[in-house]
């Protein structure tokens, strides 16, 4: 079965993604490591409008990253992180409001290189609804559009 990682810094909306997608039910607050293990969830997704075909993919959630996690911290959680190297691929998700946006990627990326997560990476901003349209309009040309993924979590809820 497919898998998705479901990576980021802390406090990105990870957690409420995946209650999104699959009405999981999992905490979701605003506070560092409200997640400190692995959430699981399932997702149907339909290939085949006409024939309701489809494909079950699993989501992973896993700990939000910080800023220089020390080395034992990355220890004592390498069994969620893990899960990150075993996915298909990993959904960075990235707080769009964050002022320090590219910091908090390279934090990531820094983070998912050294434990050896060498999937593809797809980028999905959440929290648009927290900035001006001139704002995200700005990120979208630093960013890009294509292989992105632009939401607001909240209004998906």
């Amino acid at each position: 079965m497919p898998t998705i990682g479901i990576v980021g810094y802390t406090n990105t909306g990870k957690s409420s993604l995946l209650n999104a997608l699959t009405k999981k039910g999992i905490l979701a607050e605003n506070k560092l490591f409200a997640t400190l293990g692995t959430h699981v969830g399932n997702l149907y997704v339909m290939t085949n409008p006409e024939t309701g075909e489809g494909k079950e993919i699993l989501l992973n959630d896993t700990i939000g990253f910080i800023r220089d996690l020390p080395p034992k911290l990355i220890k004592s959680f390498s069994s969620t992180l893990e899960d990150s190297i075993e996915a298909d691929f990993l959904l960075h998700v990235i707080d769009a409001s964050d002022p320090f946006i590219q910091e908090r990627i390279d934090i990531v990326n820094h983070i998912l290189d050294e434990i050896g997560a060498k999937q593809k990476r797809i980028l999905l901003f959440n929290k648009i609804d927290l900035i001006p349209p001139d704002q995200l309009k700005t990120l979208k040309k630093t960013y890009g559009t294509k292989n992105n993924v632009w939401i607001s979590i909240k209004d998906a809820i």
